[in-house]
């Protein structure tokens, strides 16, 4: 029986489907932009769900600021907003669309500063500080 199921299982990990440890997964991000989009309204008896995800996530090079030891790096994130239907038997619907992608900005701490000059890494930032361009 399992070893019919293990194309599934390993189909499905390979796709994304299947939750996995660490794949896939965003860093902390500290603004989260509600779900507050306009939708479509549903068809008669169906449903709609309003949902905002990550697309994508990138960081610049690291830049000290403030107090010597202190540095940073500039996060951008890029959310998308959804709008998901489900047609009135409960299945997912084709009429699901995203909107314009938001771009949102943060700085985010990945050493502070210490007594003496020194710094010491921010979680989950693990890497030496000062941080190496």
């Amino acid at each position: 029986m399992m070893r019919r199921l293990f194309p599934l299982f390993l189909g499905l990990i390979l796709t994304g489907f299947w939750p996995l440890g660490a794949a896939g997964q965003w860093a902390k991000t500290a603004i989260v932009p509600p779900a507050s989009h306009k939708c479509d309204e549903p068809v008669p008896g169906g449903e709609m769900k309003k949902t905002i995800e990550i697309a994508d996530q990138k960081d610049s090079a690291p830049h000290a600021r403030g107090a010597a030891g202190n540095w940073y790096v500039t996060r951008i994130t890029k959310w998308i907003p959804y709008c998901m239907y489900h047609d009135p038997i409960g299945l997912y619907s084709l009429d699901t669309y995203s909107l314009q992608p938001q771009l949102i900005e943060e700085e985010v701490q990945v050493c502070e500063a210490l007594a003496g000059g020194m710094s010491r890494p921010m979680a989950p930032f693990a890497g030496p500080c000062p941080p190496r361009p």
